[in-house]
């Protein structure tokens, strides 16, 4: 647990030596100003333009963390033989990935929850109020990065990272059509439709995950809806690093 916890603390610290805390200053200063550009153009729907714009721009910003650290949480430590060092101490290759992906989640985390905050603090700014919705979006959000984390780390460690960046990004967009391509399944003849049907159930229902859009804009959610998709998230995330962690046994660093 202890090389866990360390390996963990080393990716935090990592990526908030480098890159982190520039995120955070572009999204405020991306939102504040596309906000202000946009709001004389909304009609009266000032509140809803900025919210709108302020939780894509949280959703892409997540992605594109998520793609970053993937590749140097993994990959950088493969090219630079690293990964060498740290297996030849009394360290597994499981809790090694696991160490990565607390770290990950943490980066993540601490990120979503200074967006978040910058996005109230514009909307506050704007004279628009506050809405408890955005705690339903950083629950759904942080599932999202969950799921994302962990495919990063699968992918990351069976291809190179510009393989492994443009297969999350279609994952990515694929999780969030995931009932429009199961609906779209349906139609095509019976073999091919239960082929795609069984593919397209093996994505991430990350539509599930948008959820916190609408609690963002006052509807209210049944508890069901947080329940299925954390139970969602656990299980998809769990059988994914099953996945990481049997890729990272079969590869050779030497």
């Amino acid at each position: 647990m202890t090389a866990i916890l360390s390996l963990a603390r080393h990716t935090l610290l990592d990526a908030l030596r480098e890159r982190l805390l520039h995120t955070l200053g572009v999204f405020l200063l991306i939102l504040f100003g596309a906000s202000r550009l946009l709001e004389p153009l909304a009609l009266g729907e000032g509140r809803r333009v900025t919210l709108d714009l302020g939780l894509a721009l949280v959703s892409l910003s997540g992605l594109l963390l998520v793609l970053f650290l993937g590749s140097r949480a993994l990959q950088r430590e493969i090219e630079r033989r690293t990964i060498l060092l740290l297996l030849a101490r009394p360290i597994r290759r499981a809790e090694f990935l696991a160490g990565k992906y607390l770290g990950m989640l943490a980066v993540t985390g601490i990120a979503l929850c200074g967006m978040l905050a910058l996005l109230g603090l514009v909307l506050w700014a704007s004279g628009h109020g506050l809405t408890a919705g955005l705690l339903a979006v950083g629950y759904f959000a942080m599932l999202e990065l969950a799921i994302l984390c962990a495919w990063s780390l699968a992918l990351t460690g069976a291809a190179g990272p510009a393989a492994a960046g443009a297969a999350l990004i279609a994952l990515f967009v694929a999780g969030r059509l995931a009932p429009s391509l199961l609906e779209t399944a349906a139609m095509l003849p019976p073999a091919a439709a239960a082929l795609a049907g069984a593919l397209f159930r093996m994505l991430p229902r990350l539509d599930l995950c948008a959820a916190g859009f609408e609690a963002a804009h006052g509807a209210t959610l049944p508890a069901q809806a947080f329940l299925w998709a954390g139970l969602h998230a656990l299980l998809y995330c769990t059988a994914l690093l099953l996945l990481a962690l049997l890729i990272l046994r079969r590869r050779e660093f030497a």
